[in-house]
């Protein structure tokens, strides 16, 4: 088991989150969820496609790991799916949430559809409910195969259950932006984007806006190389960058300055540049504008440059 890569979960992430403003998750989300485990992978009388005995088993073990704890339920004496089914019963909203993200660590996702339980129908459940949760899709990097006339497909990222605040927002920016990243030439730039969204939940604000900063310099960089306008674009600075995209497409020289407010955020607040002997402080709503404008920024570039 990576052990590095299973601490990057929800509750981890969000241990020094405020949580006095966050809706709790509702009964109706919960068994809405745990109904759709049952009839995926099966459990007593529920199941409509077979047990599926594996599928609990790694649940079951990936979150004793992040308990911290032998058994879930405190009864030893339980098979792996009751004990885990029982710990549902009564576990906080953050670590059902890790159970959410568990399910798409842990199920056959190659499998038939039917057999593995979509990131699709856990966000239709978020929005049922008025949830102020978005679950990011899978990345998958597709390469063809030597030697044999077929196509290898890897995993990059998994699902992960991020917080919005504004759905509106969200819709118009920050959920076309993940889906825009999917493709597998954003790859850094998906990671970095996300690992904005993950560093804002933890409120550790002056590295969201440094790693938001840094996916949207990633998407500069990648569409001068697609676009073959620059021949060393990985040299050069955001600066640099956006002044090389407005020449090559429609935007006006006047869209230079709002464009490049997130590298100027980044370098005057974030943690890239020494603070000298005053303390640089991003609040909250400054990490929030940030990953907006970033969103934003990049459907535009992009879209501009024809990718």
């Amino acid at each position: 088991m990576d052990f590095k890569q299973l601490f990057d979960s929800f509750t981890k992430r969000n241990i020094s989150a405020n949580k006095k403003d966050v809706k709790p998750l509702t009964h109706s989300f919960k068994s809405r969820t745990f109904m759709l485990c049952q009839e995926t992978f099966g459990f007593g009388d529920s199941s409509i496609y077979g047990y599926d005995p594996d599928f609990w088993a790694k649940a079951h073990r990936r979150l004793k790991f992040l308990v911290g704890s032998g058994s879930l339920s405190g009864n030893y004496h339980l098979p792996p799916a009751r004990d885990l089914i029982k710990f549902l019963n009564t576990c906080s909203d953050d670590e059902f949430l890790e159970f959410v993200e568990t399910i798409f660590r842990v199920q056959k996702w190659w499998s038939i559809p039917e057999r593995s339980m979509s990131v699709s129908d856990i966000n239709i459940f978020f929005d049922e409910d008025e949830l102020p949760y978005y679950l990011t899709n899978y990345v998958i990097e597709e390469e063809l195969s030597e030697g044999w006339d077929g196509t290898t497909r890897t995993i990059t990222s998994y699902p992960t259950v991020v917080y919005r605040e504004d759905e509106v927002l969200h819709q118009m920016a920050i959920e076309p932006t993940l889906s825009l990243l999917d493709q597998s030439k954003f790859e850094n730039a998906h990671e970095e984007f996300l690992d904005g969204l993950r560093d804002y939940r933890k409120r550790k604000f002056k590295e969201c806006v440094a790693k938001c900063a840094s996916s949207l310099e990633s998407v500069m960089k990648i569409i001068c190389i697609e676009k073959g306008w620059n021949k060393k674009p990985t040299s050069m600075d955001a600066t640099a960058l956006l002044s090389v995209i407005l020449k090559n497409t429609s935007l006006e020289p006047f869209y230079k300055n709002p464009l490049q407010i997130v590298p100027i955020i980044r370098n005057e607040n974030s943690i890239v540049h020494g603070a000298g002997p005053q303390p640089r402080i991003v609040t909250k709503h400054v990490a929030s504008f940030v990953i907006n404008s970033t969103a934003a920024t990049i459907l535009l570039l992009v879209e501009e440059a024809g990718l």
